[in-house]
């Protein structure tokens, strides 16, 4: 991917959600919507026009007029980006999981470049090349392609796949970790109040 379509601002939202007492089915159906409430807002912040919110086949983003997109959700939490370039988002929460994921995520390189080999590590890890592969239009199926090289700065990470790097922002929230890829600057958009399922169930 060439680095000068790599630019630009975009505005990730985050924010809580709320499903009320569903069948698994149906609270993932509603967060799905509640997903791209927040996608509409993000692109109302970067001023793109999304007339449709389309999924190829393979279940991959379709661009839409040049406005590309990515939703994440966990039970409590969405997030969703809007780009004019190819982009991914994901957001974890932070649990402990099997011990053999840790190793799964990371070679010993990389543990050493992002520090502790613990959870809050494994979900940062996790989600940055979540979002990579999402970015890339392949899905979780290339996650471990990508290697982490640096750790620049706070909340920055740089993945490596086949010589191309990808930038890596990244964000805490309340129990959770976001990653998204990200160009020339990223405005997180926290919303103060969480979005509700009545707002979207018909």
């Amino acid at each position: 991917m060439d680095d000068d379509i790599l630019t630009g601002s975009i505005f990730p939202v985050i924010a809580q959600v709320e499903t009320g007492a569903h069948s698994a089915r149906e609270k993932n159906r509603i967060l799905s919507e509640l997903s791209r409430v927040a996608l509409m807002m993000s692109a109302t912040c970067g001023r793109f026009r999304l007339n449709q919110v389309v999924k190829s086949e393979f279940g991959a983003p379709l661009p839409d007029g040049g406005v590309h997109w990515s939703v994440s959700h966990k039970d409590t939490m969405v997030a969703a980006v809007c780009a004019g370039f190819p982009v991914g988002i994901d957001i974890e929460k932070v649990v402990p999981r099997s011990a053999s994921l840790l190793d799964y995520i990371a070679c010993r390189k990389e543990w050493e470049l992002i520090g502790a080999k613990d959870w809050p590590n494994f979900y940062r890890l996790f989600t940055a090349k979540e979002a990579a592969s999402k970015q890339s239009g392949e899905g979780i199926s290339a996650l471990r392609a990508f290697r982490l090289i640096s750790c620049p700065l706070p909340g920055l990470l740089i993945l490596e796949r086949k010589g191309q790097k990808t930038e890596i922002c990244q964000l805490k929230v309340p129990g959770h970790i976001v990653s998204v890829t990200f160009g020339q600057r990223t405005e997180w958009k926290i919303l103060d109040a969480p979005l509700r399922w009545e707002d979207v169930v018909e």
